[in-house]
């Protein structure tokens, strides 16, 4: 079976391991079967697959980089491998060497023989280790035995003397590959550092020309260059310098310029409405100068009326320009020119009127005397102009008020100062109103008391009436037994349910009165419905007695 001989070398460290596993995954986390404890590794970073004779590998983190060898770029689409090779892992915090020999030898070490598990042992998790003379540690392999010091025999055999060249030539290359190793380990750091400073030149190169782009007002080729900046950005896995194209990116150049929009006044606005733009200021501006010019005139020879005129059509020629450039620059100094026309115009018009103007508006002289007062601290009241104590007894008394101990009260409220109380519309005493408040509480028990009893007395009745209520269908019932006990056929005896509206109870003096229809037998054994007619009531244990049951004829 074909075994896989993997080889790790980074931070001058080396461990070499022989696995017959068809899948091996290699990261610094759990679920990586081949785990290598550095930092910078993703938890899953790359995956080896080796079956059927064939060798391949694919990335697992987007964000890695692998490189074969020969320069080619590995990513996450699986790329078939060589028996024989290295791949490059490239990061900016470090570096990890991997040399692959997927080739067939019966000499290797076999630390996994177990065809159908596709993952490796668990011993693994510690890859990378390092001797303490520097040299790599080939753990799970066993010893090679003490070399055997041999004598003389005679002329040496050809095969003895084979043997002993290539002991020889073993321990030369013991000693020397472990050194190329090393060589070789610190020439590829130094590539690999080569190849760092050389991006980073590249990229700061790029921003450069970008912001040159942007400054010459070339914003598509800049927005092409800042693409490529974060394309190596991306592939060296700088963040920094990815998050710095994008603030790049998000600049008004690139946002709006690489979009072919065009900047007019410090706004970013359309071809078309930057062309309708510098139409409308070709055409409209030296009408607005001339108009703005000439209301600038009239207001100085005082036809406030021209003035406003000339304003009010230098901002409807302003209202003409696209919205995105409104207001006018000249907006401003157009209304305030318009202002102050009016204002002159208002004046004279209100002087006209005989108005004054007094406190930031127009009013009449007698407006302006009032207010004068008012600045005193005198009030009107009843159109003349008092101190406020003055008006405030004026107000009271005119409202019925009284002056009672220094305070203004109402003739109510100064005979509860009095002591009095208003009670049924007449002012007493507090004792006088206690004494009647008592009789009448007197009166009041008094009537409950009667109302009780009353009350009492009609529960009473209404109870007794329910009892007799309740008697009435037995009253039926016992009148039923009486007047059977009276037939000469009893066992033909039918009778109305107590419910019909021909069965009749009432109830006098404590007799209960039945009338209800009954149909029996006659004398002549004929059934007939006859009346009867019964008188009876209860004498207590549920017994009744009968003063009169019988057939009306």
């Amino acid at each position: 079976m074909a075994s896989l001989e993997i080889t790790l070398l980074a931070e001058g460290k080396k461990q070499t391991i022989h696995t017959r596993a068809r899948h091996v995954v290699l990261g610094r986390g759990s679920g990586s079967n081949l785990r290598v404890p550095l930092p910078w590794l993703a938890e899953r970073q790359l995956e080896l697959r080796h079956e059927a004779g064939i060798l391949r590998t694919r990335l697992l983190d987007a964000d890695g980089v692998a490189l074969l060898t020969a320069g080619e770029r590995v990513g996450q689409e699986w790329t078939v491998l060589p028996h024989q090779c290295r791949l490059d892992l490239i990061s900016r915090a470090g570096q990890l060497l991997i040399d692959l020999d997927a080739r067939d030898s019966a000499a290797m070490a076999v630390v996994h023989d177990n065809p159908d598990d596709d993952d490796l042992p668990a011993a693994y998790t510690g890859a990378v280790i390092v001797g303490p003379d520097g040299h790599s540690i080939e753990e799970e392999l066993p010893e090679l035995p003490p070399a055997v010091e041999l004598k003389p025999a005679g002329p040496e055999p050809v095969a003895a003397k084979k043997l002993r060249h290539a002991i020889m030539l073993a321990s030369v290359l013991v000693v020397l590959i472990p050194l190329l190793l090393l060589g070789y380990s610190s020439y590829r750091s130094y590539r690999v550092e080569q190849q760092q400073f050389q991006a980073h030149g590249e990229f700061r190169s790029l921003i450069a020309r970008s912001l040159k782009e942007m400054n010459a007002g070339e914003y598509r080729a800049a927005k092409a260059t800042l693409g490529e900046a974060e394309d190596l950005a991306r592939r060296m896995n700088w963040p920094e310098e990815i998050e710095e194209v994008k603030v790049l990116m998000r600049r008004p150049e690139i946002q709006y310029g690489a979009n072919g929009f065009v900047l007019m006044h410090a706004k970013w606005v359309e071809p078309s409405v930057a062309a309708a733009w510098h139409d409308a200021e070709q055409q409209l501006d030296p009408q607005i100068t001339r108009l703005l010019d000439e209301a600038r005139q009239a207001v100085r020879e005082s036809n406030f009326s021209d003035a406003r005129a000339s304003c009010a059509q230098a901002m409807a020629l302003m209202d003409r320009f696209p919205e995105v450039a409104r207001p006018h620059p000249r907006l401003q100094e157009a209304r305030e020119i318009d202002k102050q026309a009016k204002s002159e115009l208002l004046v004279a018009e209100m002087t006209a009127k005989g108005l004054v103007y007094y406190a930031d508006r127009w009013m009449t002289p007698e407006q302006k005397f009032d207010l004068e007062q008012e600045a005193k601290g005198l009030v009107k009241y009843k159109g003349q102009w008092m101190t406020e104590d003055e008006a405030t007894a004026a107000r009271n008394t005119d409202q019925g008020l009284v002056l009672h101990d220094g305070k203004w009260m109402t003739p109510d409220e100064k005979m509860i100062a009095q002591g009095y109380v208003r009670f049924e519309g007449e002012w007493i005493t507090r004792q006088r109103r206690d004494e009647i408040l008592l009789e009448r509480s007197q009166q009041r028990r008094e009537q409950e008391r009667e109302r009780l009893a009353a009350l009492a007395a009609a529960e009473e009745r209404r109870r007794q009436q329910l009892a007799i209520e309740e008697l009435k269908e037995d009253a039926y019932v016992m009148s039923q037994k009486f007047l059977t006990d009276r037939l000469k056929h009893p066992d033909s005896a039918r009778f109305e349910p107590y419910s019909s509206p021909l069965v009749t109870v009432v109830y006098s003096n404590g007799w209960y009165l039945v009338r209800a229809p009954v149909r029996a037998k006659n004398d002549l054994g004929e059934t007939v419905t006859r009346q009867y007619l019964s008188k009876l009531r209860p004498v207590g244990g549920g017994i009744w007695e009968t003063d009169l049951t019988t057939i009306i004829e």
